[in-house]
């Protein structure tokens, strides 16, 4: 049969994904969970270290509170200007090794946070935080529908 179609080719790709395999023992829930972890993760990293801002100056005796924002700034700093070639990153060399990547890196460096000393070692910590979080965004955002079931998805 042959379709006739507007264009030379069709803007949306109509082969299945092999990174989200589609047989009976595939679940797609798993990765969507996964992935909304990993968002969830960034969301809360970025707000409650705001929240903390008045007990990081404690326990770090600072007594300028200019010198505290930049814990918050240099994290959402390092967050939105990577997040362009994050996502170029991830097509070059797979969404999923990508958000491992960034996972990875988010992880190791909100242990250096909770470890860090001062606060110069905490917003180094914070920037590659930022880091981990930019590349490890391009995946929820891009994949969300394309992991949820079709049934679900509500293509009928």
């Amino acid at each position: 049969m042959t379709r006739n179609m507007a264009g030379a080719q069709p803007d949306v790709d109509l082969e299945p994904d092999p990174e989200f395999p589609r047989g009976p023992h595939a679940n797609p829930w798993n990765a969507l969970w996964a992935m909304l972890v990993g968002f969830f993760m960034i969301l809360v990293d970025s707000t409650i270290v705001a929240v903390a801002n008045p007990s990081i100056m404690d326990a770090l005796e600072i007594t300028d509170y200019d010198t505290v924002i930049w814990v918050t700034s240099a994290y959402l700093l390092a967050y939105a200007v990577p997040l362009l070639l994050a996502g170029r990153l991830g097509d070059r060399y797979g969404p999923k090794n990508l958000y491992i990547a960034g996972l990875a890196v988010f992880t190791a460096a909100s242990l250096w946070c909770g470890l860090a000393g001062s606060i110069d070692m905490l917003i180094a910590a914070r920037v590659v935080q930022g880091l981990g979080a930019a590349l490890l965004t391009p995946r929820p955002c891009r994949r969300s529908p394309a992991s949820s079931p079709r049934s679900a998805a509500g293509s009928r």
